[in-house]
């Protein structure tokens, strides 16, 4: 208590003092989940007390394993008002650098709904490609995912990772020196050159993107491309406000690199905008779903070519995209009213059902599985569903508003198991319609906890490499980068020519996962470069129910378990 409140006291006097505007809380996920369920309403308060309309406090939680089952912990639980986005950096990334299906994409943005409580969402949450933690997007794309690639290239493709941050959900950030091609060394420490000019050795080597200068000139280019093309998208970003903050709809997606689409649409303004990436290196076309009638001319905004653009019969717009580009097209009007509210019904819960909650094992913290309660409407409309629970039979208090499909919420009941819940779904069109549904005497009960030696899921691996060169996965030859052979108790086939590549990045080094049969209790491993080994010739040994996550460093046989 005195630790809390001492830390309050002095977030307050700042905050009292000085009239911040926010903070940015570093290590977030390092501290215990009651800390944070006090501090953050506390400082809140003190800035709401202080007149600071605006403030604005988010967390780093620094994870790309667990994803937002365990990020959103610390701003739904936690109390905080929302946490840096990490996962959107590897999401990212895999879209603009590797080239990946857009389906991956899809089902990032489909995971939102674990940030959703009553007070607080994905959109609220920095979004950025790259930063002192991970390393530049620039790194990424020019010593790890394209090194064969040409400058022009590389231009495109970081050029396209940073429009997806600015247009997707979230709250863009730009790490200084990415509108200038930094590349940097990857890594905290290699990632932080000056703009002026300088004759750190580390540095010198870079080849920046979209530049013929180096770190030893001033990089404050404001004709750089990227600069150019940032500028362009930050004024299109603050002058709608539907790319800001508008709902988030997908549309368009698939199992291969092309064109992943959505709308986004502002909820008193209710136009639509459709945005349209193209990740493949050929130009693409796609009909992207609407909710506007045949003969509608959609306006072009921003991005490379295009012109207006016509609702099909399907209600459609087709668009066309160039290579490594985007486009983005607005309606001429709102959305047509609708005479009523539409159909719904809550489709994962039943009247009287008893849901046993699992607790898992994230990153350190016990985390409760939360009850996932989800809606369906009937037709397919602009509308939000905002969900609330009653407990048992009190007043019905909101748990969080969905504003796309799936609407969903996952509701933490770790201070109500064992009581009779009802869940209340209401749908909202925005044109004064509501319709409801709900279900009776849910209880939930958590699951009792699985025997020793089966609770691990995955086994993680830390690497790290005093040179810093883990290769390059991307030619797919097990001879030109650093991997993990794993065997025994696994839930996966592993190849002795196709080992698990170190991918996940850390304060450490590098990181790789595996995932575990129920119960594992042995998992061999051998970290190898082709036939190559590192640390020892002789096979390595972990029983993860013990020491799940493990630490490695080159020529060392040691098995560090910290």
């Amino acid at each position: 208590i005195e630790v809390v409140d001492g830390m309050v006291d002095i977030y307050t006097f700042w905050i009292e003092e000085f009239g911040v505007d926010g903070f940015r809380i570093d290590t977030t996920k390092h501290v215990n989940m009651e800390f944070w369920q006090v501090f953050g309403p506390e400082i809140m308060a003190a800035a709401d007390a202080a007149g600071i309309g605006h403030f604005f406090a988010f967390g780093e939680v620094f994870d790309q394993q667990f994803g937002p089952r365990f990020m959103s912990e610390f701003s739904t639980t936690g109390q905080l008002q929302s946490t840096i986005d990490f996962g959107f950096q590897l999401a990212a990334r895999d879209f603009a650098s590797v080239g990946g299906a857009t389906d991956n994409l899809r089902d990032f943005f489909a995971a939102d709904d674990y940030y959703t409580d009553a007070d607080s969402n994905a959109y609220a949450m920095p979004t950025f490609v790259g930063n002192h933690d991970m390393g530049r997007i620039g790194y990424f794309l020019q010593r790890v995912d394209q090194p064969g690639a040409g400058d022009d290239e590389l231009l495109a493709r970081s050029i396209l990772a940073q429009a997806l941050m600015f247009f997707a959900r979230g709250q863009p950030v730009i790490y200084y020196g990415d509108e200038q091609g930094f590349v940097g060394d990857g890594g905290d420490k290699l990632a932080r050159q000056d703009m002026f000019a300088n004759a750190v050795p580390e540095y010198e080597d870079d080849d920046l993107i979209g530049s013929d200068a180096t770190t030893s000139d001033d990089n404050f280019d404001e004709t750089h491309p990227i600069y150019v093309a940032l500028a362009e998208y930050s004024a299109g970003y603050q002058q709608h406000q539907a790319l800001r903050s508008g709902a988030q709809i997908q549309r368009v997606s698939g199992g291969e690199a092309g064109i992943y689409a959505f709308s986004r649409i502002d909820r008193e303004e209710r136009v639509e905008y459709v945005v349209a990436f193209n990740n493949s290196e050929t130009e693409q076309t796609a009909n992207v779903p609407t909710y506007y009638n045949e003969g509608t001319v959609f306006g072009y905004l921003i991005g490379t070519g295009g012109g207006p653009a016509t609702v099909n019969a399907a209600g459609e717009l087709p668009v066309t995209v160039p290579p490594l580009s985007f486009v983005i097209y607005y309606a001429p009007e709102p959305v047509a009213a609708n005479d009523s509210a539409p159909g719904i019904a809550i489709t994962t819960l039943s009247d009287g059902e008893q849901v046993e909650l699992a607790v898992e094992n994230l990153d350190g913290h016990d985390v409760l599985q939360r009850i996932e309660v989800g809606a369906e409407l009937d037709v397919d409309i602009f509308a939000e569903v905002t969900f609330a629970v009653s407990v048992d039979g009190g007043d019905y208090v909101p748990i969080g508003t969905d504003d796309n499909a799936p609407y969903r919420v996952f509701f933490d009941a770790s201070e109500v198991l064992g009581s009779s819940l009802s869940f209340k779904a209401i749908v909202d069109d925005m044109q004064g319609n509501l319709n409801a549904a709900k279900v009776e005497g849910v209880v939930a009960t958590e699951e009792a906890p699985p025997p020793p030696g089966s609770e691990a899921t995955y086994a993680v691996i830390h690497y790290f490499r005093e040179d810093g060169d883990y290769g390059d996965h991307t030619t797919g030859d097990f001879n030109d980068f650093w991997g993990a052979h794993f065997w025994g108790d696994i839930d996966e086939v592993i190849e002795w020519t196709d080992p698990k590549p170190f991918l996940g990045e850390d304060d450490y080094g590098r990181f790789a996962w595996v995932k575990l049969l129920p119960g594992a209790s042995n998992v061999g491993f051998i970290v190898h470069k082709g036939d190559v080994k590192d640390g020892t010739d002789a096979d390595r040994f972990v029983d993860p129910s013990q020491t799940p996550e493990i630490w490695l460093r080159n020529d060392d046989a040691t098995i560090y378990t910290s």
